[in-house]
């Protein structure tokens, strides 16, 4: 059996998910569609239209039948179940971890729903990199993979950041020792947690399908911002080589005081913009946002980060 697997992580998106499918049949990667959906709908489409060797089906069912085998692992803190309403990704990808660890796979490349590959020897080359390096991602074009937030900003100067997302993003499962927390920006939060030598490298270029990045943007960018805030966190961290100070209530301080000095621009900047009335209620909506957050609740998240961590690579080794 090949050592390496694509984890295809889905979430009630059939025709999206359909469009990715299509590329990946044709490779020789074995494939995991790792099925959050509330609905049957994707389970239909995998058993109706790819029932292919390289392609499996992983639910709530086939989830309920490997829990019974770890029934006696501690798993409580790091998965829920599949198909939640709630938000549940950073749940869905250590589980995810769990499975390709658990059928013997070695390098893992994630990949969300709406990634489209032109070219199926991308898939190959990041496998190839990942043996030399800690995390391997592309450059991903089409729509950005960013915050309703990004978006604004993308609108009204051009800014543009290119930076390794969950979206594509292939390393070795052995190399793992941390897990995901369950906030918005999981994957940037998770890469900035592991050790300050790690190895990152891009190599590729895939595209990301089309959305509107504005529906129901004030309370998704609400939804976003606490992530967002954990996310500027960690890589602060990372980037000062002390973890340590994501447990400081005067580096929250900074963090936040930056936070808001960015969302600050906004009013200025949307002037002019067709998008100027939605990206003024976003900001409203976030300044207020920002003057109710404590942040001794940041300082929380990572104490008990750290407190599981040891359970968490216990965990993994048992598998």
């Amino acid at each position: 059996m090949s050592n390496e697997v694509i984890v295809l992580i889905t979430k009630d998106r059939p025709s999206t998910l359909e469009k990715t499918l299509e590329q990946l049949g044709n490779g020789d990667t074995n494939t995991i569609i790792m099925d959050d959906s509330i609905t049957d709908v994707t389970y239909k489409l995998v058993s109706d239209r790819y029932k292919r060797r390289n392609i499996t089906y992983h639910g709530k069912s086939e989830q309920n039948a490997l829990l019974l085998k770890y029934k006696n692992l501690k798993l409580k803190s790091f998965i829920k179940p599949l198909g939640m309403k709630d938000w549940n990704l950073g749940f869905v990808r250590n589980y995810a971890l769990i499975v390709a660890k658990s059928f013997g796979y070695e390098k893992v490349l994630f990949m969300d729903d709406d990634i489209i590959v032109r070219h199926l020897e991308c898939v190959e080359q990041i496998f190839v990199k990942a043996s030399s390096y800690d995390f391997v991602g592309a450059r991903i074009t089409g729509m950005a993979d960013d915050s309703v937030v990004g978006h604004v900003m993308r609108v009204c100067d051009g800014e543009f950041f290119e930076f390794l997302s969950g979206g594509f993003l292939a390393f070795n499962i052995n190399k793992v020792s941390e897990y995901f927390l369950n906030y918005y920006n999981e994957d940037q939060i998770w890469l900035f947690l592991h050790s300050m030598g790690t190895r990152f490298e891009s190599c590729c270029e895939v595209v990301q399908q089309q959305y509107d990045p504005f529906e129901n943007a004030v309370m998704k960018a609400l939804k976003q911002e606490y992530g967002e805030i954990l996310e500027e966190g960690a890589e602060e961290a990372f980037r000062c080589g002390n973890h340590h100070l994501l447990l400081k209530n005067d580096f929250w301080k900074e963090i936040c005081d930056t936070r808001l000095d960015y969302l600050n621009r906004l009013p200025e900047l949307l002037v002019h913009k067709e998008i100027n009335y939605i990206g003024l209620s976003i900001y409203r909506a976030l300044i207020d946002y920002h003057s109710k957050i404590s942040q001794e609740s940041f300082i929380s998240v990572f104490r008990q980060y750290f407190e599981n961590r040891g359970l968490w690579n216990t965990i993994l080794v048992s598998i």
